[in-house]
């Protein structure tokens, strides 16, 4: 075969399948534009109402009693909520918090003489956790409120700019409900075969519910995808070296699942920890028996 023929051989089918995965990116980007261009339009779709017809909907509705009868009050900021700039001003709530037995928190379940292990996300106000370690020891009871990312050894730059590559919701994106906690809640054999299962049905609703991640590097993607992973077995190294802490306060949600995740360290696990800011200690919840 000549030379020239030889090279126009082996050449034209590289063309054509560079053209053809351009193209196919091309139309991916576009696909997923005018997918997210839908999603925007629904998303406005809703029952519309006015306030005046509110006593035709409470008919319609089945409610019965008289309803609202006085102007809804200005909406105003609960001034309980201010940030204190003290620890000494948190102590109370503090102490609200570590004697509740009860809730998602139940902080005291933790008796005087106990060792207590707390971890937190990275972000965490460090005020808070001072407060609530003083607390604890006005108990007895020894707090030991460590940061996921120190456990882990990671800069909590990292983890904070793979929270900003994930932060594409609103508040309204109820969605998510059928995204992570459906999934981790659902006890899926293979929780792809319903993801895909939507992308066919529904590819607007997919889309918005599992959009792609752009992270710096693969690193960090390998790092969000292994994350809780990674930090369950980190807790139970430091539990393994650490035998005299005897309760474990870890996540925000799922304690079920966490107290499994802990394995053999399962049974000293009392609940979750939500008090990462001080809206969560100084709002009315730490006060609710």
């Amino acid at each position: 075969m000549p030379y020239h023929r030889f090279i126009i051989f082996i050449i034209t089918p590289l063309l054509v399948v560079t053209f053809a995965s351009l193209t196919h990116a091309q139309d991916t980007t576009n696909n997923e534009a005018a997918l997210r261009v839908e999603a925007v339009t629904r998303n406005k779709n809703y029952a519309p109402w006015q306030p005046e017809d509110i006593d035709k909907l409470r008919r319609e509705t089945g409610l019965i009693g008289p309803g609202p009868r006085t102007p809804v009050p200005k909406a105003t900021f609960p001034g309980y909520l201010k940030k204190p700039e003290t620890v000494e001003a948190l102590i109370p709530q503090a102490l609200a918090a570590v004697t509740q037995k009860g809730g998602r928190s139940p902080l005291g379940l933790a008796e005087p003489g106990d060792i207590v292990l707390i971890v937190i996300p990275y972000d965490s106000d460090r005020l808070i956790q001072e407060a609530v370690i003083q607390a604890y020891k006005s108990r007895r009871i020894e707090a030991r409120i460590i940061y996921e990312n120190d456990l882990l050894g990671i800069s909590s730059d990292v983890l904070d700019t793979i929270a900003k590559a994930k932060n594409l919701f609103k508040a309204g994106d109820g969605q998510q409900e059928s995204g992570e906690w459906f999934e981790m809640l659902g006890n899926w054999p293979d929780f792809n075969v319903y993801k895909n299962w939507v992308k066919k049905e529904d590819p607007v609703y997919a889309l918005a519910t599992w959009p792609e991640f752009h992270f710096p590097d693969d690193e960090m993607a390998a790092l969000d995808k292994n994350f809780n992973e990674l930090a369950y077995a980190a807790i139970i190294k430091y539990l393994d070296d650490h035998p005299e802490v005897n309760r474990v306060f870890y996540q925000k949600a799922s304690r079920t699942l966490a107290k499994a995740a802990l394995k053999h360290h399962g049974d000293i696990y009392m609940g979750n920890y939500t008090y990462l800011n001080h809206y969560d200690l100084m709002g009315q919840a730490p006060n609710v028996p």
